[in-house]
C-alpha cells in the first residue's frame, strides 16, 4: 500500500502484470531431473528435454500433484503453483517361439494385442492367451528366462513387479 497527498489536480495510473508462478518437476528417481520452469498466468509449461529416462522403466507422462490427473502440455494452463510429477511404467515384452502360433496380451485399459512390447503401472496383472497354430500346444510358459513349472494352459496370469519378458 502506497499513500500520497495529492496537492494539485493529479493522474494518478497503475500498470498491471500477469503473475509467474513456479512449474515444479517431480522426476521420481529419473534422470536427468528436469529444471523448474517459471510460467505466466494462464500460459503453458514447457514439456521437460531432455525427458528422464529411468532404468527398467518407460515414461508414461507427467501427472499434476494437486489431483493426479495427466498434464497435457498442449492444452494445460497453468494459474497456481505447480508440480508435476512422473509416472513410469514397466515394458512387457512378449513373443512366441517360432512361427507356430501367437501370443497376445492384455491388461486394464490395455486391449488385447499381438503387438509387444506393451507398458503397465507397477502391480498391474497382465493377461497372456497363446493361440497355438494347427498341431501345436503349449509346451511351457517362461517369464524372465525361468520356467513356470508345471504351466501349460493356453492362458497366464503374470503380475508385473518389474520390467518383465514373456
Amino acid at each position: 500500500t502506497s499513500t500520497h497527498t495529492v496537492t494539485a489536480s493529479a493522474m494518478v495510473g497503475v500498470t498491471l502484470k500477469k503473475k509467474t508462478y513456479k512449474v515444479t518437476f517431480e522426476s521420481e528417481e529419473g534422470t536427468p531431473p528436469p529444471a523448474e520452469q517459471d510460467v505466466l498466468y494462464q500460459n503453458k509449461a514447457a514439456e521437460p528435454s531432455p525427458q528422464p529416462a529411468k532404468a527398467g522403466h518407460s515414461l508414461a507422462g507427467w501427472y499434476n500433484r494437486k489431483d493426479n490427473a495427466r498434464w497435457n502440455f498442449a492444452t494445460g494452463t497453468v494459474t497456481e503453483d505447480t508440480t508435476l510429477y512422473a509416472k513410469w511404467h514397466y515394458p512387457v515384452t512378449f513373443k512366441i517361439e517360432g512361427e507356430k502360433g501367437s501370443l497376445n496380451a492384455k491388461a486394464d485399459g490395455i486391449p488385447e494385442t499381438t503387438a509387444s512390447p506393451i507398458a503397465v503401472e507397477p502391480g498391474t496383472t497382465v493377461e497372456f492367451t497363446a493361440v497355438p497354430a494347427d498341431g501345436y500346444e503349449v509346451d511351457r510358459w517362461i517369464v524372465n528366462g525361468i520356467d513356470v513349472l508345471g504351466h501349460t494352459a493356453e492362458t497366464y496370469s503374470c503380475p508385473i513387479t518389474a520390467q518383465t519378458q514373456v
